[in-house]
C-alpha cells in the first residue's frame, strides 16, 4: 500500500510540482464532475513513437553527414543526438508516472520554442543556430527535419495521452472520496444539484410534465452564463408533451421559453459557460415555429462616430469562427453639443536612446491620457439629461482598460494633476504610497534593527524629515565605542533635539513594548492613531484623502486574519505581496 501511495499519480505530482499540484488537480477534478461522462483518449496499444523518433533522428543525422558541411547543421544534428539518446527505448516497458512526467522535460535545448514542448520548425532553428536567411540548407535537410518535427509530436502525444489516463484513474479514487464525503454528510454542491435535476427531467416524463405546467414561462436573463446540462434542463420543462429523446431537438411550447443574452459576455466562462451551447440554443430557438430572435442594436449613449469606430473596428475581430457572431450597433445620437472630434488617436513617443520597454510606452501612455483629460475638464460644455448644457466634470469621464495591471499608472498620472479618481478595478493596494508606509511603520515596530525602515519611516511621508535633518541629528548624538553615531528606533528620545523627531522616537518605543502583546491589527490601529496619520495622509492626498484613509481601513482589516501568526508573519506576506505587486482590494 506504501509502494502504490508512493506512486500514485497525485502523490507524484505532490513532489515534482508542489506549487502547482493544487490548482492543477482542482482543475481537472472539477472538468471531471463538469463531464462525469468523459473519458481520456488512450493510447495506441503496442505503439512505439520513440523508436520512430530515434529512427526520424538517425535519417536526418546521416543525411547531413553526406551534405555540404555547415557548422549550424552539425550544430541542429548534435542537439537531435541528444534529444534521441535521452528518449531511446523510454516506452519499451511499462513505465511509471514518475518516469513519464519526468519525460516531459527534455532539459534546455536551442531547437524548442520558448514555452512548450514544441520543436521549432526548420527555418526557426537554422537561423536560430546561424544559418543565413537565404541560405538554409535544401529541401532534402527541410523534410528529413519535418519528419523528426512530426515523430517528436506523436512521442510527447503519447507520453501525454498515457499521463492523462493514469492521472484519471487517480482522480476517479478521489472523487469517489469526495462523493462519498458529501454522502455522508449529506450535502449537495451546485454541480450536484444540475445533474439531478437533468436526470429527473430527462428520466422521468411525468416529473417533467408536471413542472411545465407549473413553471409556464420561463425567463432567463444572462443566458451567455449558462452551460450545456441547464440548457438541456431549460429546454425539456419548456418542451411539449411529447419530449424526444435528444433534447435538442425538443419542440418548445409557444411563449414558454424567453432567453436573454449577449454572447460578448461568454468569454469570461463563469461557471463553465460555454459560447457554443449559446450559440446552440439560439439556432433551436430560431428553428422552431414559433420561434424568434430579436437583436436589440440601438445605442443611446454614444455618438454616430463613435458607433462606426466601434463598428468597424471589432467587426473583423469577431469574424473569427472561435467567436461569436458580430451584431453592428446602431446610433441614436447624431449631432455632438461641442466641436471636438468624437474619435482620436495619437501616438505615444517614447526616448529612442538606450533600450525602450513597454512599461516606457505605458508611462507615456498614462501622462498623455492625463493631460488629454486636465485638457478637456471645464473647457467642453457638454449636454445633460435634463436638457441643460455645463462644462465637462471629471465624473464625466470613463477610461476603459483591457486588464486591471496597469491601471494604477493612469490613476497616478491623473491624480498628479488634482484629478479626483475612482476606480472600478480596486485591486491595486500593493502599489499604493499608504502600503508603502505602513509597512515601514510595521517594520520598525517589530524590529528595531531594521534601520532601513526606521530611515524610510523618517524621512518617508509620515514623518517627513529632511535628509539635512537626519544628518544634523545623527551627528549631535554620543559617539559609540568604535566611534560611530547612529540614529536607531532604540536611541534615547533625551538625546534627540530635534523636536518632531522626539516625539516620533517616544510613539514609537511606546508602541513597540505594545507590539509584543497585542495582535496585528491593534497595534496597527494604535500606530494609526498616536502617529496622526489619517490626519497627515487627508493633508497630503486631498482630493483623494478619503480613498487613501479607507486603504488604511483595508490593512487593518487584513491584519485581523494574522492574530494567531502574529505581527511578523503579516509583515513578511505584506512585504512580500508588495515586492511582487499582487492584486489585493482597496477598502
Amino acid at each position: 500500500a506504501a509502494d502504490a501511495a508512493e506512486g500514485d499519480p497525485i502523490v507524484v505530482l505532490a513532489e515534482e510540482i508542489p506549487l502547482q499540484v493544487v490548482d492543477l488537480i482542482r482543475e481537472l477534478a472539477n472538468l471531471r464532475r463538469k463531464h462525469p461522462d468523459a473519458q481520456p483518449i488512450l493510447p495506441s496499444a503496442g505503439a512505439r513513437p520513440d523508436i520512430d523518433f530515434v529512427q526520424a533522428v538517425d535519417d536526418f543525422d546521416r543525411w547531413q553527414v553526406s551534405a555540404e558541411p555547415d557548422k549550424w547543421l552539425s550544430d541542429i544534428a548534435h542537439e537531435l543526438r541528444g534529444l534521441a539518446q535521452r528518449y531511446h527505448d523510454c516506452l519499451a516497458s511499462k513505465e511509471s508516472f514518475r518516469a513519464l512526467w519526468r519525460l516531459c522535460d527534455p532539459g534546455t535545448g536551442r531547437l524548442f520554442e520558448r514555452k512548450g514542448l514544441q520543436l521549432k520548425t526548420y527555418d526557426e532553428a537554422a537561423r536560430g543556430f546561424g544559418a543565413h536567411r537565404n541560405d538554409v540548407g535544401s529541401n532534402d535537410g527541410r523534410e528529413l527535419y519535418e519528419t523528426v518535427v512530426t515523430a517528436w509530436s506523436e512521442l510527447v502525444g503519447h507520453i501525454a495521452s498515457t499521463l492523462v489516463c493514469l492521472l484519471s484513474t487517480s482522480l476517479d479514487q478521489l472523487l469517489e472520496s469526495y462523493q462519498a464525503r458529501k454522502r455522508a454528510a449529506a450535502v449537495l454542491d451546485f454541480d450536484d444539484l444540475l445533474i439531478h435535476v437533468r436526470s429527473l427531467v430527462r428520466d422521468h416524463d411525468e416529473v417533467r410534465q408536471a413542472i411545465g405546467q407549473r413553471y409556464r414561462y420561463i425567463l432567463v436573463d444572462e443566458f451567455q452564463d449558462t452551460d450545456g446540462i441547464q440548457n438541456e434542463i431549460l429546454f425539456s420543462i419548456a418542451a411539449t408533451e411529447a419530449r424526444p429523446g435528444q433534447w435538442e431537438k425538443s419542440e418548445l411550447r409557444s411563449g414558454a421559453l424567453f432567453l436573454v443574452g449577449d454572447p460578448k459576455q461568454a468569454i469570461y466562462r463563469f461557471r463553465g459557460a460555454d459560447i457554443e451551447a449559446y450559440e446552440l440554443c439560439r439556432q433551436l430557438i430560431d428553428g422552431q415555429d414559433h420561434g424568434a430572435v430579436l437583436e436589440i442594436t440601438a445605442n443611446f449613449r454614444s455618438l454616430k462616430p463613435i458607433i462606426e469606430h466601434v463598428n468597424a473596428c471589432f467587426e473583423p475581430v469577431f469574424a473569427k469562427s472561435s467567436q461569436p457572431r458580430y451584431v453592428a450597433l446602431a446610433p441614436t445620437l447624431f449631432e455632438a453639443s461641442h466641436p471636438l472630434p468624437c474619435v482620436a488617436r495619437f501616438t505615444v513617443e517614447v526616448a529612442t536612446e538606450g533600450r525602450i520597454s513597454a512599461e516606457m510606452f505605458r508611462e507615456t501612455e498614462a501622462e498623455r491620457v492625463a493631460d488629454i483629460c486636465a485638457a478637456l475638464i471645464g473647457n467642453v460644455s457638454i449636454k445633460r439629461a435634463d436638457k441643460t448644457s455645463t462644462p465637462l466634470q471629471a465624473g464625466d469621464i470613463a477610461l476603459l482598460s483591457p486588464g486591471h495591471t496597469e491601471l494604477w499608472r493612469y490613476e497616478r498620472a491623473l491624480e498628479q494633476r488634482g484629478l479626483a479618481v475612482s476606480s472600478q478595478a480596486g485591486q491595486t493596494l500593493m502599489r499604493r504610497q499608504e502600503t508603502q508606509d505602513i509597512l515601514a511603520l510595521l517594520r520598525v515596530l517589530a524590529d528595531s534593527s531594521d534601520t532601513l525602515a526606521f530611515g524610510a519611516l523618517m524621512r518617508g511621508p509620515l514623518v517627513g524629515l529632511s535628509e539635512q535633518e537626519l544628518l544634523d541629528i545623527t551627528s549631535a548624538l554620543v559617539e559609540q565605542h568604535d566611534g560611530q553615531r547612529f540614529f536607531t528606533v532604540r536611541t534615547d528620545p533625551e538625546l534627540v533635539q530635534h523636536a518632531v523627531a522626539r516625539d516620533i522616537l517616544v510613539e514609537l518605543q511606546r508602541l513597540r513594548r505594545r507590539a509584543s502583546i497585542v495582535t496585528p491589527s491593534l497595534i496597527l490601529a494604535e500606530a494609526i492613531e498616536r502617529l496622526n496619520v489619517r490626519v497627515i495622509m487627508a493633508a497630503r492626498h486631498r482630493n483623494r484623502n478619503a480613498r487613501a484613509l479607507v486603504n488604511l481601513d483595508a490593512l487593518i482589516e487584513r491584519a485581523r486574519g494574522y492574530s494567531i501568526a502574529g505581527l511578523r508573519a503579516f509583515i513578511r506576506d505584506l512585504q512580500e505581496d508588495w515586492e511582487r505587486k499582487a492584486r489585493a482590494q482597496e477598502g
